[in-house]
């Protein structure tokens, strides 16, 4: 599993004179995971950060994407067999719903990624509706921005 997505990051990397890092969730083994991607540059707490510079955010199984949809960021959601049925389920999801690029690891020749660009240009315009169907429901506030308004109203008035 680690070994494909290292030759698809390499291959990106190389195709769009891009540079790549990694961002990993607060509970991964960041010491761990700099062993496997020694090539590349591993930090944790910093996602929206990287999101918000990123050219291309690449995920799987993470809810820290939302940031990168309301941004219209060209994403990838990779797959593999390697993967459980909840994270295939919700890597689908995002594929289908919101017509993010998906890309399988076991059945994906890199040589295919080669017009890729165009594809996830194309890809970010169902996005704004996939936001005001999942993220942002009322089309008035995001999820977070009700969450501190009821919080600030229940607890701090």
């Amino acid at each position: 599993f680690y070994f494909k997505i290292i030759q698809l990051l390499k291959y990106l990397s190389k195709s769009y004179k891009k540079k790549v890092i990694i961002c990993l969730h607060p509970k991964d083994n960041l010491f761990k995971k700099k062993k496997i991607f020694k090539n590349f540059e591993v930090v944790k707490y910093s996602s929206q950060k990287n999101i918000f510079k990123s050219f291309i955010v690449i995920f799987f199984d993470t809810s820290a994407i939302v940031d990168a949809l309301i941004l219209k960021k060209r994403l990838i959601v990779i797959t593999s067999d390697a993967m459980d049925k909840n994270q295939l389920a919700q890597a689908n999801d995002y594929h289908n719903e919101a017509g993010i690029l998906k890309i399988d690891l076991d059945k994906n020749n890199l040589k295919n990624l080669k017009n890729n660009l165009k594809n996830l240009n194309k890809s970010r315009e169902k996005y704004s509706s996939y936001t005001k169907k999942y993220i942002n429901p009322d089309g008035k506030k995001l999820g977070y921005e009700k969450i501190i308004k009821t919080i600030k109203r229940n607890f701090f008035n």
